[in-house]
């Protein structure tokens, strides 16, 4: 990347630095949650960048200032959102993977399957991703806005096949009403898709539209002040009332996993067991 400016990002997008580091942050460490060495290479080659910004965001990653529990619960979710894609593929070794709003997610080399696999973003995002990684015959971008649907279309070629949906850390920066057109969009154009995503309580989302306790959510991150969480779910089967077909799987939360229960004290397991505050869900769309 020498002698190149990163790409302009939105304040949302900035978020993708999040997941990065915490990667390779978890990788340097002994027994890691998650080992990941191309994140730990991407990150190496950002700091000389970052090193050389006057920016409070970018300075806090390059101190590597994320709070570690933070940074276990990132790789905790992180890993399982690999074993749902590893799961899928075992059971359909044609099946076809998307994960949307990928930002600089290292997830088709960590799965090591030669599958067909799709990373989706804003073209910025794209843009700026294509400096680390490249793609190949299994593994292909998509640029563009995951709500604009005619990113869709492109992989009409492949409609006979079946699909997984990833979407990691994104659902809760959308509007409700986003997350359920791209819903019906999905069942109507690959009936039988399985998703997986990430959700918040939507008792935190209420919260956020504090303006007080918004600010301190943004300023604790370093981030832009139309950065918050948007949509939230109060049970994991709650998408079932959108429509007939939405048909709930299974879940996860992080007091269930074997590694959380192992590296956080028993009050975290305690709270997070009662607050339910994000967990995973996964659904499918007949």
């Amino acid at each position: 990347m020498a002698g190149k400016e990163l790409v302009r990002l939105n304040n949302l997008s900035k978020t993708l630095f999040f997941p990065l580091y915490c990667r390779a942050i978890e990788s340097k460490r002994k027994n890691p949650i998650l080992k990941d060495e191309k994140a730990v290479e991407i990150v190496n080659i950002l700091d000389k960048y970052f090193s050389k910004t006057n920016s409070d965001f970018y300075e806090m990653l390059l101190q590597q200032k994320l709070p570690k529990t933070y940074v276990k619960k990132i790789n905790l979710l992180t890993k399982k959102f690999d074993e749902y894609a590893i799961n899928f593929l075992l059971k359909k070794p044609n099946g076809i993977i998307v994960n949307m709003g990928c930002g600089l997610d290292t997830r088709f080399n960590r799965i090591n399957k030669k599958v067909e696999f799709y990373d989706l973003d804003l073209p910025e995002v794209i843009e700026l991703k294509k400096q680390f990684l490249e793609e190949n015959n299994y593994y292909h971008f998509i640029s563009s806005s995951l709500l604009d649907f005619r990113w869709i279309d492109s992989l009409s070629k492949n409609k006979n096949q079946t699909f997984m949906f990833l979407a990691q850390g994104i659902f809760s920066y959308l509007r409700e009403n986003d997350v359920k057109s791209l819903i019906f969009e999905l069942q109507k154009k690959f009936p039988g898709c399985e998703i997986v995503f990430d959700v918040v309580n939507s008792y935190y989302v209420k919260k956020l539209k504090r303006d007080k306790i918004k600010k301190r959510f943004q300023q604790r991150y370093n981030l832009g002040k139309d950065v918050s969480y948007n949509f939230g779910i109060k049970e994991s089967n709650d998408l079932e009332n959108w429509g007939e077909g939405i048909a709930f799987v299974d879940e996860w939360y992080f007091y269930k996993d074997s590694s959380y229960k192992l590296k956080f004290h028993i009050l975290d397991r305690i709270l997070e067991s009662l607050n339910k505050p994000r967990w995973i869900v996964h659904y499918k769309l007949n």
